[in-house]
């Protein structure tokens, strides 16, 4: 009797030692600053982290290494190997600002993991736009855009993962992003990336308004312009940055085909520009800008170049793509080489309005596609600045905040 007793005693401490050997062994968490987390309960294992019978979430980015009993094992191994050490190598760029590298990093996340919504979605999706915008592939940044502002309308806690500041700004009723301006440079990107925006629309029931903007200006870009009317047609709106932005469309339009309308367009926006949200005012002033430089009368050009001046006077820091763009149509207008007065300057003071603006553009903005069209700037340049290309159209009120 003593004996059986003595053998159920020794195989009941056996099972308890195993049980208590496979939790301390298998439930613990290496994470990225050094702590380790022990005696935890793993309640569950997504693409979103490893979930704590406490409710609490590490995220993968958190986690260095670990173990989990057997039930979440598959799905711990594969995670921790396709996203932990991506998604810390992007927070950290993000919190850095070293948005140039985010695009390579992103090429490391295990493309066979579905990642449709969550933290874990959203920081993936912020990371590809601001590391698509600091290379210049704005078009393409058009995709993360609205993929992170779908997912934002989907859950508070959505942004969770992404480092404080770095979060794509939205206004939330219409979708629209001071980060990302709807007005495009590169036709044939802008071409490349109509047929998966248009797929993402046609999955969604309700489109939001921003996205009406954004498709028809990319269709203007990639000289689609009968499907940038069919989709602006259908937009429907009372609320005024739509409308304002709207308007900004029908300008690009008309400077593209070269509709006489243009002019009358002009016209009639200018009023009203100033009391537009600052989005809304920047597009404004572009379009008009190049509207009005394509006429013949001075006048309309030198109101012109007031309009791209303020654009890159006001704006060039935020969107330096748009301000050489800017300057670079006035230099444009200013290579007449006649000896008469253009825009109220001689031949001379259009050579060094010329010599300014290419120096703005080479030094300020020299990131840009548009600095790369010009050779480094002459030491007789330098002394030269934007204020210098403004003075002749001092006639009108410009403010020279650069």
């Amino acid at each position: 009797m003593h004996r059986l007793n003595w053998s159920l005693l020794s195989l009941f401490s056996i099972c308890l030692i195993g049980i208590s050997s496979s939790v301390s062994a298998q439930d613990f968490l290496r994470l990225r600053d050094g702590k380790t987390l022990t005696g935890i309960s793993v309640r569950a294992v997504t693409v979103d982290g490893v979930y704590l019978t406490t409710d609490a979430r590490i995220s993968w980015g958190q986690i260095q290494s670990g173990g989990v009993n057997a039930d979440h094992r598959e799905k711990f191994d594969k995670y921790l190997k396709g996203l932990s050490e991506p998604l810390y190598l992007i927070g950290q760029r993000l919190r850095v600002r070293d948005d140039s590298s985010l695009t390579e990093i992103m090429g490391q996340v295990d493309e066979t993991i579905s990642l449709e919504s969550g933290p874990t979605a959203m920081l993936i999706h912020t990371a590809s736009f601001w590391g698509l915008v600091a290379n210049g592939r704005r078009e393409e940044a058009a995709i993360p855009l609205l993929r992170c502002y779908l997912l934002s309308q989907s859950a508070e806690a959505i942004g969770a993962d992404v480092p404080e500041g770095r979060a794509i700004q939205f206004d939330t009723a219409t979708g629209f992003s001071a980060d990302l301006l709807p007005v495009w440079h590169d036709s044939k990107a802008a071409k490349q990336v109509l047929p998966e925006l248009n797929e993402m629309l046609s999955k969604l029931d309700v489109i939001p308004e921003s996205t009406f903007i954004m498709y028809s200006t990319l269709a203007l870009a990639a000289r689609q312009h009968e499907e940038a009317d069919r989709i602006l047609q259908q937009l429907s709106t009372t609320r005024d940055i739509t409308k304002n932005m709207a308007s900004a469309v029908r300008l690009q339009r008309a400077y593209l085909l070269g509709d006489e309308s243009g002019l009358q367009l002009v016209n009639a926006l200018e009023p009203s520009i100033r009391s537009m949200e600052i989005p809304s005012q920047i597009i404004a002033n572009y379009w008009s800008g190049l509207v009005l430089l394509k006429s013949t009368n001075d006048l309309d050009q030198q109101k012109a170049m007031v309009h791209l001046i303020t654009v890159a006077g006001k704006h060039g820091q935020r969107y330096p793509q748009l301000a050489a763009s800017s300057l670079y149509a006035i230099y444009n207008l200013l290579a007449d080489q006649r000896d008469r007065f253009v825009v109220g300057l001689s031949k001379a003071e259009r050579q060094a309005s010329r010599a300014a603006i290419r120096h703005e553009i080479v030094s300020r903005y020299s990131a840009t596609s548009i600095a790369k069209r010009f050779e480094v700037a002459s030491d007789d340049d330098r002394t030269l600045s934007l204020i210098h290309i403004s003075e002749p159209t001092r006639r009108y009120a410009i403010s020279y905040a650069v």
